[in-house]
């Protein structure tokens, strides 16, 4: 696999250099990610469990689809490629809003990260790659609170921190801010 690279940021989402993953992770360097969140029309969240050989939260269950905006590349285009690299689907995607997250993740990784949040409409079906999600549900938010409050080694970090910022629901802890949010929004 070809060393991924990032456009690292400054605290006003600028572009200042240039590093690789593990830099920027272990580094604590800010960067740039996607998160789409996939509803269906009952307007149940897709969840997706992440393969036990992921280098950030394994086994865990995590948002629809997210990934690194890559050097150069727009938040719109890094979420249709996540779209389509991790769920094998495209969609008419909306952008909810973009949140900071700086938090501490497994092996000392810290993720500083402005993410561009997006959302779409989509039943399935999705064509994932085993090596890197071992399943996905369909969740009720209500669900997605009582998981996130009573087992929250089951939940990925940025859950519990997109669904606080972006819905302000429910018992959920939350380690970030929102720099903006849309007016629009239809879920």
């Amino acid at each position: 696999m070809a060393e991924e690279y990032f456009d690292l940021v400054d605290e006003n989402d600028n572009v200042i250099g240039i590093a690789n993953r593990m830099d920027a992770h272990y580094e604590g360097l800010r960067h740039r990610v996607v998160i789409i969140l996939v509803f269906n029309k009952k307007r149940e969240l897709l969840l997706q469990k992440r393969s036990l050989s992921k280098d950030t939260s394994p086994g865990r269950w995590s948002l629809s689809a997210s990934g690194h905006v890559d050097k150069g590349e727009s938040y719109d285009g890094a979420a249709k490629r996540e779209l389509r690299e991790e769920l094998g689907i495209e969609a008419e995607i909306k952008r909810l809003g973009k949140m900071y997250q700086n938090t501490t993740l497994e092996h000392r990784m810290r993720n500083r990260e402005f993410m561009s949040v997006y959302y779409c409409i989509h039943e399935g079906p999705f064509n994932f790659k085993k090596k890197e999600i071992s399943g996905l549900k369909f969740f009720t938010f209500d669900d997605i609170v009582l998981m996130a409050a009573e087992n929250p080694e089951m939940v990925a970090k940025t859950v519990s921190n997109v669904l606080k910022l972006f819905y302000n629901r429910g018992n959920i802890r939350g380690e970030a801010r929102i720099i903006e949010k849309s007016n629009k929004s239809e879920v």
